[in-house]
Formats: structure tokens, sequence, C-alpha cells
């Protein structure tokens, strides 16, 4: 299903007057979000990356009920706002285990659970273990292994804590890992 519908989103586009600012073209991502997903709700916004001077990216991360979805897409606006590299992805929000090729894969030590699958948790890992070994928590890090921009701070920034021995970051939306180091 999720096929289907990146496939009919990237076919999708929105007129616009003008050429788009990120404010328009979160308008228009609104709306691809509300024609296809009319009942979930949440954050939303697109803004430009410092890798092109015409692509705006664009993100939402929506729930109805306990399920989540992420959906990414990339608009390019001109008179009207086209999007493509459309992707959207869902999941039930609850904890789980993070793997331990991933709990390993930058350097972190220890065992860790997430409540959400739509994050790179193995370089927020190898941030957050950095910060508990550096005694350098709390501490704000940004999920992302790579250029982070165009991605909003809403869901890619976590806040890391230390209590009692685990390291909880969590973004403003919700999603969270708890890491032990060892």
């Amino acid at each position: 299903m999720d096929r289907l519908v990146s496939l009919a989103l990237a076919a999708l586009t929105l007129a616009v007057g003008g050429g788009a600012p990120p404010r328009e073209a979160t308008a228009a991502f609104s709306a691809l979000i509300a024609a296809r997903y009319p009942s979930e709700r949440g954050f939303r916004a697109c803004s430009h990356v410092n890798y092109s001077p015409t692509e705006i990216d664009c993100w939402a991360e929506l729930s109805k009920g306990r399920t989540r979805r992420t959906i990414s897409a990339v608009a390019s606006p001109s008179s009207k706002v086209v999007f493509t590299k459309v992707a959207s992805r869902s999941w039930i929000r609850r904890w789980a285990t993070v793997p331990q090729r991933i709990v390993r894969d930058f350097g972190a030590s220890g065992t860790a659970t997430a409540n959400s699958s739509a994050y790179d948790w193995a370089f927020l890992l190898g941030a957050a273990d950095d910060g508990f070994r550096r005694h350098r928590l709390p501490a704000s890090y940004f999920a992302v292994d790579g250029n982070r921009s165009g991605m909003p701070a809403a869901m890619f920034r976590f806040r890391c804590t230390l209590a009692g021995g685990v390291v909880t970051c969590a973004n403003t939306l919700g999603d969270a890992l708890r890491y032990t180091p060892s």
C-alpha cells in the first residue's frame, strides 16, 4: 500500500502562484497530505536545502490513533509546486529492542530500545554515547548521518539526558530512544 501511496503522491502536483518559498511549499504539502490522509494529524514543514538553489525538502510526521506515519518529498518550485521523491512509511509506536549491529554501527556499546522505527538510531546512538563518555549530557543531536539541511528540528533533533545510568533521547514529537551504555 505504501508503494501505491508513494506513486500516487509523486504524480500529484498542486498549483501555487509564483515562485514558491518554503511557506507556499508547506501549504501545498499540507494540502497534498490532507487529500491523501484526511484523518491523520501532525507536524509538517518544508525548507530549503543548502545543496540546491531550487529544491525544498518537505517532511511530515502524522498520527491516527497509535499509528504513526512519516512522509518526505522534494518540492521543485516554479510557477507551481511539483512534488518528487515522495516516500511514506508507517509504524505503530511501541518500545522495541534496537539490534546490536545498529547500536555498534557508530561505536556505541550497550543496549537500546526505541519507540519508533523511523529514525537513524545508529547515528544518534553514536552521538549519545560520545556525549555520555565525555560527560557532556544533556545535549541535543540530529539523528541524521550526513547533510541535515532541509530536515526540520522538530523531527530530527533529539534532546539527550542522563538519569539512573540510562541515556534518553527524544524529539519534540515524542519519538524516543533509551540507551544503557556498557
